[in-house]
């Protein structure tokens, strides 16, 4: 058995040495063949194509691929891959085995649940000398799911640009508006993909249009889809002397077909398909389009413009790269992702139109002492600095964390063994914060991470051994000088939404229960907008998320990853919270300060903590007042924040001279400060209504008295004040809200009542199908506030409570024989009628 086993290997081993797959054999001795044949690469020889020490920042291209849930991200990116050379095989969402999509439950479902990295160098092999260089483009594919809002948040806070992806079939949809304002908070240069543009149903466009009118944004088409002679193909408005046909097994191969001028071609830029046009009106129309909207941001151009002379390319480039940069415009390519068109030209214009990390406005920095803010410049001279925006379990390795090297260092470079510092939230000063060794240093390719020597400024890296780092954490290196190191701001983390109870076949045993709540802590981990923790009042393990969707992949992950199988999980509830319906005496609430209306506050009500611990007796007392804080600005929503201040008029009177604090002094102590900060906080938690965490409310402290100021004393009477503030406030409770768009179609079957029967109609009225959608939203279950339709009649906008959408999918296609379909995205949080509060608690 043993001579046969070795028999087997050297004959497998002697034959596999001569297969074309072999990298090895491919480098040395099939150089054209790997040229002309890219896709039979391994990632791993792509990947690695351009070695790190040749890498330079302005060689580096830093994107994330964002888009509505079904839009073709991960379909794009697949071919992105194909065509770098870094795939050899094209994979495909509804078959399963897509490179990017490696989780299980990602391809059991066809949608993208966690952000995957990878790296691609464009173009893949080497080009005439009038070329550049090729560029290493990070690409960060995102999921488009409203649910994983925060994984595309973490994901766009460290990129330098944006690809969106937009449906030419269905437009702008409510997860485009919301990656599009994601992508305006970080102030990215955006590229924009029409998707789909072979299908009859596209619309170029309707989608222009809404480009402009939803989005905000100034469109400028550069590549169009056209038909000629039976087939489809691109103009590249940059260049239209030729047409662009993708043609090969999966539209690698580029034609250009010279056009004659009087050609005539179908222009696809509306459903009904536009008349025939000459190719030199088209692409005449088309250009001029484009030169008109970039003359108004660059002088030179609207110089030639005006004066009729003929627009240089080079000049219409430079034009372009600058309005692109600047945020001016958005560049618009159409194409088809399935079918591999249109993919190159935008990947050229990543290389050519987006910036690389030199290019973008230096990242702030607060500095360690929290008094100052700093730019971190990128050269040689700075520090090492690293943002962690992603944690994640790996089964070997343990902890990874995805970083974006802001700045390389100019002495400590990271790298294999390197020390390193971690400021975090909790941890931001220089003596506090931990010290962890790396133990590697990793380029990304969805789950698979290459060892690399050391990291380059702007890049994404992957580094192990770091177990105590968390979402948000700055790294810099152990020997920097404390004065000179900053720390980047944390992406904030969502409020969950949903809530479900977690319960296990063996009980409450410790071991089972210990189990689970350390599978749970590794969760929170990789994805910080999962919560967990024991219900005070009915000692349930509450696990919190931000959709129905998303807590349900969480408990799968449970079962498949972590081996639970016997969990159970309850009927999601929704998030809810308390708040203070009006405000206290004596103070006036603004955005970010107090001002005191009385001179005197002993008419205020005092509350007493007076207790013995030992041999000691701990006696204070203060008067608080609770005041609502001012609405959110972006969406006039109840602010899910709490805040604790003092009165400008403080009165304290303390009765020990040693302390230092005279009969009314507003000189308090930092100890002093936090502790009665951190027990008015801690009040907030809970409720007096539902034992709800209390939000949008400001706790002002107006007086405090302490025979022996104590910081236990004063921490304890602050959550005593607190709560007797609570009992004497209107409490009401507060929901998530949501912006609801219901699609309608005229044809279809109805049932005009919930409890009728559907009937048959093959011409339903479109005003009888609006109006039972619109007795359904408005109905005391859903407790919804219809907004309006669009122009057609065939779109219902409507603010619903996040409550009332619980099983509204199902509901919306039995009312409507399957003719309707809807979107949700979050909104605000907004309070809740006392008419239907009762009913809330109950459920939830």
């Amino acid at each position: 058995m043993g001579l046969l086993r070795q028999g087997t290997f050297t004959f497998w081993a002697s034959f596999r040495s001569w297969l074309p797959l072999n990298p090895v054999r491919i480098t040395k001795k099939c150089a054209p063949f790997r040229q002309r044949h890219s896709q039979w690469r391994f990632w791993s020889e792509a990947a690695s194509s351009v070695s790190e020490t040749e890498v330079r920042p302005n060689s580096i291209r830093n994107i994330g691929i964002v888009a509505h849930v079904d839009a073709g991200k991960t379909t794009l990116t697949e071919k992105i891959l194909y065509y770098a050379g870094v795939s050899r095989r094209v994979g495909n969402v509804d078959h399963g085995d897509t490179v990017m999509d490696y989780l299980w439950e990602e391809r059991q479902r066809g949608i993208t649940i966690q952000a995957a990295a990878t790296s691609v160098t464009w173009p893949p092999f080497p080009q005439p000398k009038d070329r550049k260089s090729a560029v290493l483009i990070n690409i960060v594919d995102t999921p488009g799911h409203v649910d994983f809002t925060f994984e595309v948040e973490r994901s766009l806070s460290v990129m330098d640009g944006a690809v969106v992806l937009v449906d030419a079939i269905a437009g702008i949809q409510a997860q485009t508006a919301t990656v599009w304002r994601q992508t305006n908070r970080y102030g990215l240069p955006r590229l924009i993909f029409l998707n789909k543009c072979d299908r009859k149903e596209a619309d170029v466009s309707r989608c222009l249009q809404q480009i402009r009118t939803s989005l905000g944004g100034r469109p400028v088409l550069l590549t169009a889809p056209v038909a000629w002679n039976g087939h489809v193909g691109i103009v590249d408005l940059r260049a239209t002397n030729h047409m662009l046909l993708f043609t090969g097994s999966h539209g690698e191969a580029v034609e250009r077909i010279a056009m004659d001028a009087e050609a005539s071609v179908q222009p696809l830029l509306t459903v009904n398909r536009n008349t025939p046009l000459t190719w030199s009106k088209l692409a005449t129309d088309l250009r001029e389009a484009l030169v008109e909207t970039l003359a108004e941001y660059d002088d030179r151009l609207c110089t030639q413009y005006l004066d009729g002379k003929p627009v240089h390319d080079d000049d219409l480039s430079r034009a372009l790269r600058s309005a692109t940069l600047e945020r001016h415009v958005v560049p618009v390519f159409c194409g088809s992702a399935l079918r591999g068109m249109g993919i190159q030209p935008l990947l050229d214009a990543v290389e050519e139109l987006l910036p690389s990390p030199e290019e973008r406005p230096a990242r702030l920095g607060e500095a360690l002492d929290g008094g100052s803010t700093r730019k971190i410049a990128m050269n040689s001279k700075d520090a090492l600095v690293a943002y962690a925006f992603k944690v994640q379990q790996d089964l070997h390795r343990g902890p990874l964390t995805f970083v974006r090297v802001f700045s390389a260092g100019a002495t400590a470079c990271l790298q294999t063994g390197s020390v390193l510092k971690i400021l975090s939230t909790d941890r931001v000063k220089w003596h506090d914060a931990v010290q962890e060794r790396v133990t590697g240093v990793f380029r990304v390719h969805a789950d698979h991470f290459m060892p690399i020597q050391h990291v380059q400024t702007g890049g994404i890296y992957a580094l192990s051994g770091l177990k105590r780092v968390r979402t948000g954490d700055t790294l810099v290196s152990s020997d920097a000088d404390p004065i000179s190191v900053v720390r980047l701001p944390p992406v904030p983390v969502p409020e969950p939404m949903f809530s479900v109870a977690l319960a296990r076949d063996t009980g409450y045993q410790r071991s089972a229960q210990e189990a689970l709540i350390a599978a749970l802590q590794v969760l929170v981990l990789d994805d910080p907008s999962l919560r967990f923790h024991e219900d005070e009042r009915t000692g349930e393990l509450l696990l919190s998320g931000m959709g129905e969707l998303h807590l349900d992949i969480a408990c799968k992950r449970l079962e498949r990853e972590f081996g639970i199988k016997d969990l159970h999980a309850s009927a999601p509830r929704v998030a809810l919270f308390e708040t203070v319906a009006e405000p206290g005496a004596g103070c006036v609430s603004a955005v970010n300060s107090v001002q005191c209306t009385l001179k005197s506050h002993d008419q205020m009500p005092l509350s007493t903590m007076d207790r013995t611990v030992g041999a000691t007796r701990l006696r204070a007392s203060m008067r608080v007042t609770l005041h609502p804080l001012p609405r959110n600005e972006s969406n006039d929503g109840i602010r899910l924040e709490r805040e604790v201040c003092l009165c400008p008029n403080l009165v304290f009177r303390g009765a020990s001279p040693q302390e230092g604090l005279a009969p009314s002094s507003r000189e308090i102590p930092a100890s002093i400060r936090d502790a009665i900060t951190d027990g008015a906080r801690a009040a907030l938690q809970r409720g007096p209504r539902a034992g709800l965490p209390v939000v949008g409310v400001r706790a002002v402290i107006h007086q405090i008295s302490a025979e022996n100021p104590v910081e236990t004393a004063l921490r304890a009477c602050a959550v005593d004040a607190v709560h007797d503030a609570l009992g004497r406030s209107t409490v009401a409770l507060v929901e998530p809200v949501m912006r609801v768009e219901v699609r309608l179609d005229a044809v279809g079957e109805l049932a005009s009542e919930p409890d009728e029967p559907t009937r048959s109609d093959t011409s339903v009225d479109k005003q009888h199908l609006y109006g039972v959608v619109i007795r359904d939203l408005t109905s005391p279950q859903r407790r919804g506030q219809v907004l309006g339709t669009d122009a057609s009649g065939s779109v219902v906008e409507a603010l619903v409570p996040l409550e009332g959408l619980i099983g509204y999918a199902n509901a919306l296609r039995s009312l409507t024989g399957g003719r309707a379909s809807f979107e949700a995205s979050f909104c605000k949080y907004e309070r809740v009628d006392e008419m239907f509060a009762h009913r809330l608690l109950e459920r939830n």
